[in-house]
């Protein structure tokens, strides 16, 4: 970890973030609730943390989980385990229980620190078999907490650096085999995605960002980069539309990154009451498609705040971008595309035998850059699939025009973007012919002005069964999770098939897509 990997070695992590901490002490750089956090207490307290972390028990190379709701520590800990010479795995507080177990059983965790909040969960953890070592914030009447080990230990910085191509972060993704895959993502992946975002993005001069979705999720990303500038970071434990426009209007902020959803429930929200948002000056949002017509309606309230960002888990946050001048109402065509390559990133449209497409024609997005994953963490069969070719396969299907910009018209990959998370429709197919009563399942995404795209379900069930439709759904969202659970469900005598035997479910989507461009919303 305190090796010297000379003065042509790429940055690494804990270099941008002592550049991050590089900032006068006393500036706020956290905000959560009434509790402001200093740059000099942040900094402090990852040093105390990373120490605490080591003398646990954390090796080179351990991972690390964090079980916990939306708090400044969340990042502390996190930035503590790259100083500590770990390995990072993102835990979604919101995710079932036995993905939860997964993901750490996966990733072979050494460490899960806890917020008391979720302490029943950290104790269903480990009934179900996790081995990791559960460490909570705060010392409780059975296990010493990591805040009380770091007051014991020094706060003063950690020297030393990591190498680019050593492993900083496992992040766990839906996958179409049914479990999550751990996408393996170098020091040299995530600084790339950092310094994209700062070269790239439209971010305001004196950055007060809003963060109010998880930090294990994309929302986390735009910390370092906010710290870079010397911005300052609000943290919402769960996204309340009155509470952002309150955050808006009194707070101070000016830059917001969440998913369309969220800009769907603003713009229903302002419509109740009268709120001034003069002060916003960026909107970043991505991780689903835009409604072009909600999309357009926002731009008439907010104004010309938008920035769009398309990336995947394998190539974070900034494949392309669609910068503010282009959400333009002149031109309302752009309003449905995600935007032109960065710089740094090499994208193609290519065939299933990986030559180019001729321009205009549907191609598979493709990515070359030091932005794109390693692998999926012990399944090198499906590394070797996703990196055919020395491309990265993103499984989205788009056109590109003759300006460059992308126009995202389908997946290949049988997901669902449902309010900003991926639900892979095998996943809840799987959970749903667990049942008893179920004989067949598929599970499409269909069109929601809520959120983008509803979970809906066709089910056959077993000759004579008699089950509510509450209790099958019901299933889905104690083994997946809320965001995985069929918002709708009808029942059919049987389900429509391929030539070849497969589920056809372009013919189920049609029936709610119709005649539309683009399979996706």
């Amino acid at each position: 970890m305190n090796a010297d990997y000379g003065p042509g070695t790429s940055v690494s992590m804990v270099e941008l973030l002592r550049r991050a901490f590089a900032h006068r002490k006393d500036d706020v750089a956290f905000v959560h609730g009434a509790t402001r956090t200093t740059y000099g207490e942040i900094a402090a307290t990852t040093y105390a943390f990373a120490r605490a972390l080591r003398t646990i028990g954390l090796g080179s190379g351990d991972s690390v989980s964090i079980l916990s709701p939306n708090r400044p520590e969340v990042f502390a800990i996190s930035a503590a385990v790259q100083f500590a010479g770990g390995r990072y795995t993102p835990l979604n507080p919101y995710a079932s229980a036995a993905d939860q177990a997964f993901i750490l059983d996966d990733s072979e965790a050494r460490i899960v620190v806890y917020h008391s909040s979720l302490a029943e969960r950290a104790e269903e953890l480990r009934e179900l078999g996790v081995e990791a070592a559960f460490v909570p914030f705060e010392t409780d009447d059975r296990r010493t907490g990591l805040v009380e080990q770091a007051r014991q230990e020094s706060d003063s910085p950690i020297a030393g650096t990591r190498h680019p191509d050593e492993l900083a972060v496992l992040n766990y993704s839906g996958g179409t085999t049914g479990t999550p895959k751990g996408i393996m993502l170098s020091h040299r992946a995530v600084t790339r995605s950092v310094t994209t975002m700062l070269s790239e993005w439209q971010l305001p001069a004196n950055i007060r960002i809003l963060l109010c979705s998880p930090l294990s999720h994309a929302a986390g990303a735009l910390v370092i980069p906010t710290m870079i500038r010397g911005g300052t970071v609000h943290v919402h434990e769960k996204f309340d539309p009155g509470a952002v426009l309150d955050a808006i209007e009194n707070d101070g902020v000016n830059m917001l990154i969440g998913v369309p959803t969220m800009l769907y429930a603003l713009l229903d929200a302002l419509k109740a009451e009268d709120r001034d948002i003069s002060g916003l000056e960026t909107f970043a949002y991505g991780s689903a498609p835009v409604s072009p017509a909600r999309l357009a309606e926002g731009i008439e309230r907010f104004g010309n705040v938008f920035m769009q960002h398309y990336a995947q888990g394998e190539a974070p946050m900034t494949v392309t971008m669609l910068p503010k001048e282009d959400h333009d109402l002149d031109r309302p065509e752009l309003l449905r595309s995600c935007g032109t390559p960065t710089i740094g990133t090499r994208l193609a449209l290519l065939d299933d035998e990986g030559d180019p497409v001729p321009a205009g024609e549907e191609g598979e997005i493709c990515v070359q850059g030091d932005l794109v994953m390693d692998g999926y963490w012990k399944r090198s069969e499906e590394t070797a699939a996703a990196l055919r070719g020395g491309w990265l396969r993103t499984g989205d299907v788009a056109k590109q025009d003759d300006e460059g910009y992308v126009y995202i018209v389908d997946r290949k990959k049988d997901m669902i973007i449902s309010g900003g998370f991926n639900v892979y429709s095998r996943e809840v197919e799987d959970v749903l012919t667990s049942h008893h009563a179920v004989r067949q399942a598929a599970v499409i995404g269909v069109p929601d002005s809520r959120w983008g795209e509803m979970v809906h379900a066709v089910i056959v069930v077993e000759d004579g069964a008699e089950i509510a439709d509450n209790e099958i759904i019901d299933l889905v969202r104690r083994e997946k999770g809320a965001v995985h659970a069929p918002k709708t469900m009808v029942r059919v005598d049987s389900l429509p098939m391929t030539a070849v035997g497969k589920i056809d479910k372009k013919r189920l989507r049609a029936e709610h897509w119709g005649d539309a461009s683009r399979q996706v919303n």
